[in-house]
């Protein structure tokens, strides 16, 4: 039980972040991406819009490799393994009386194998159909309750087992934001005014119990305004709370056709010896397991002063602070059954029961990530959404990778490896700057989704032969997904040679020489380069930093030289040639006990007549010599 918890004010509050960042050497390599993966051709299929689209959401499609997009006045169906196969067509199929023209889907689900259904907002006068997935027929659903009025309402929902649970205002004005069974076979139930405080939902979530489906469940994640109004507590807090499939409402009297089963517990997350918490809950993603004890729930968190965390939760320790805390506010005796649980009947509930569940829905003890101590994750990047995949490859123990969509529009692959973060990749998915609408995983093709504005990119997370072309450099990339297997780095099958849990790359040594030469070295003939450089002029050598994490530096008769560095180059400026400075350099990268040639240039002086490119780069050494003074 957590009790008299004060958040510190912003300044303090920033002041113990640093000296927190500092004390976990936070600028160390874990929180720098090891390799920058720009947006190419290369393991990415895109599909652009005829038009711009101001708000997309995703759904799977039915085949793998298909998407289904909901924009503006329009269905997407994306086929990304034959884009000329897509198809698009109008939304509503047709028009309504009274159609205001700009109908934004907002809800997008399959409800069987044969329908989706899809809402949008028609102008703030929502419309929900069910549609055949071949988009030649619908049928006009209420929406009241379902559909958000506008895109600038976060309102998830889910379909699980034909019904449909929802998040949306009731009213337009704003009123009515509850938890809602809203559509499907079983009753219609919602939530008791008094259960929530101004909510901000995030996600909601089925968890199914193969053993026991009575106890199946619907958990929902969302912010609520903080209690504590105190000037140095935080506003917001975060909540996860939990009802029962099977609840269908209390008795005439008490919580008639309202959640019998509804709990909440507040999620924390932060440095509790520091007194230091992250509490607005942005975005959630549950990797599920075949045992529901062990899914486990990834949390992205914000805090006053613009810092973000991710905090990871055992299903099972939610489950338990619902099943053995004390309610927040109640002294009596807890009833048999407990409030909360899940019975045949709800509706047979006696009054004692419903009460407590009606009057003391908050549990007094807080639900703590796995690691109590500290965030899996602390970056001051603004991550926005957040997709895990456990990545199992035969003969190797399991890996979850999280993928992050920064404020920017970039992605951060990070392995998860003994609690703690390895980033091993930023993605840019755009050829140009774009925000990141939507986001999806297929986690069966190992294909990552990407919508912007303009486009939806298919992102090959088993591109491996980004990471180079040796087996050393494949196996220090740490991806889960890639092995070193005949002669290249490539999807991790039974047999590849993998060291995820710290890049040992020693095993590389085991494997012939000629499959791995140009991994031990690279190949002075193919990177040497000979320029003419003038003599008294400045000039620059450039080596690209492939890793992010190796030590870079040159090398010219047996002096070494530390790198100048600029975003992704390792840079030698010669402020002017001498005679003494002509020769050869070599730019070496070092990394786990690895070293490798990268690039060597020989400097030789002019003989009167300068070559095109030795003028280029004399130019560049006087621009960059005037931007390093400046």
């Amino acid at each position: 039980m957590v009790t008299g918890v004060k958040m510190c004010s912003p300044i303090m509050s920033e002041l113990l972040l640093c000296l927190f960042l500092l004390s976990l050497d936070a600028l160390d390599c874990k929180y720098t991406p090891r390799v920058i993966l720009p947006a190419t051709d290369e393991g990415y299929v895109r599909y652009e819009f005829p038009r711009p689209q101001e708000h997309i959401v995703f759904l799977h499609g039915q085949e793998d490799g298909t998407l289904y997009v909901g924009g503006q006045n329009k269905l997407f169906n994306i086929n990304f393994k034959s884009l000329n196969q897509s198809t698009v067509i109008p939304f509503p199929l047709e028009v309504a009386t009274g159609y205001k023209g700009r109908c934004y889907v907002t809800v997008l689900h399959r409800y069987n194998d044969s329908h989706l259904f899809v809402c949008g907002t028609d102008g703030e006068s929502p419309q929900c159909y069910l549609m055949t997935d071949t988009w030649n027929s619908s049928e006009k659903v209420n929406p009241a309750g379902i559909s958000p009025f506008s895109t600038t309402e976060k309102a998830p929902s889910l379909f699980v087992e034909g019904e449909l649970y929802t998040t949306s205002r009731l009213y337009k004005e704003g009123n009515g934001k509850d938890l809602r069974r809203s559509w499907g076979v079983k009753k219609k139930v919602w939530m008791h005014d008094k259960s929530k405080k101004d909510p901000k939902y995030i996600a909601v979530t089925s968890v199914s119990r193969k053993e026991e489906p009575l106890k199946d469940k619907i958990y929902t994640f969302f912010q609520e305004k903080n209690p504590d109004t105190s000037p140095d507590a935080d506003p917001w807090i975060s909540r996860v709370a939990q009802v029962c499939k099977v609840d269908q409402g209390g008795s005439r009297s008490i919580l008639h056709s309202m959640w019998t089963s509804f709990l909440k517990a507040r999620l924390a997350c932060g440095v509790p010896s520091e007194n230091m918490f992250y509490n607005r809950l942005e975005e959630v993603y549950v990797l599920h397991a075949e045992n529901w004890t062990d899914s486990r729930v990834y949390g992205v968190f914000s805090s006053a002063w613009n810092m973000t965390a991710i905090c990871i939760y055992s299903m099972e320790e939610i489950d338990s602070v619902f099943t053995h805390s004390k309610f927040q506010g109640y002294s009596g005796v807890i009833p048999n059954p407990r409030p909360g649980t899940c019975v045949d009947n709800s509706q047979t509930l006696k009054d004692n029961v419903l009460k407590v569940a009606k009057d003391h829905p908050e549990m007094s003890d807080w639900i703590h990530p796995i690691v109590k101590a500290a965030p899996f994750m602390i970056s001051d990047r603004r991550y926005r959404k957040i997709q895990v995949d456990r990545v199992t490859v035969p003969g190797q123990k399991p890996h979850n990778v999280l993928l992050l969509a920064t404020e920017s529009g970039l992605i951060h692959k990070v392995l998860e490896v003994n609690h703690s973060p390895f980033i091993i990749a930023e993605i840019h998915p755009f050829k140009s700057n774009s925000h990141i609408q939507s986001m999806i995983l297929d986690s069966t093709t190992k294909k990552l989704y990407v919508g912007s504005h303009y486009e939806v990119v298919a992102i090959d997370l088993q591109n491996c032969e980004q990471y180079g072309d040796g087996c050393e450099q494949c196996i220090l990339s740490r991806d889960p997904y890639c092995g070193w297997s005949n002669n290249k780095c490539t999807k991790a099958e039974r047999g590849a040679v993998q060291h995820v849990d710290d890049g040992d790359h020693s095993q590389c040594t085991q494997i012939p020489k000629f499959e791995h030469y140009r991994s031990q070295r690279g190949n002075p003939e193919d990177q040497e380069l000979k320029s003419i450089a003038p003599l008294s002029a400045p000039y620059f050598l450039s080596c690209s930093m492939t890793s992010h994490h190796a030590s870079h530096s040159w090398h010219h008769n047996n002096r070494t030289i530390d790198c100048q560095f600029s975003k992704s180059d390792c840079l030698h400026l010669i402020e002017g040639m001498k005679p003494d400075l002509y020769g050869k350099y070599q730019c070496f990268a070092e990394e786990k006990g690895y070293q490798r040639l990268v690039t060597e240039y020989t400097l030789v002086p002019s003989s009167g007549t300068t070559a095109f490119s030795s003028k280029v780069q004399v130019l560049g050494s006087i621009i960059l010599l005037v931007g390093l003074i400046l």
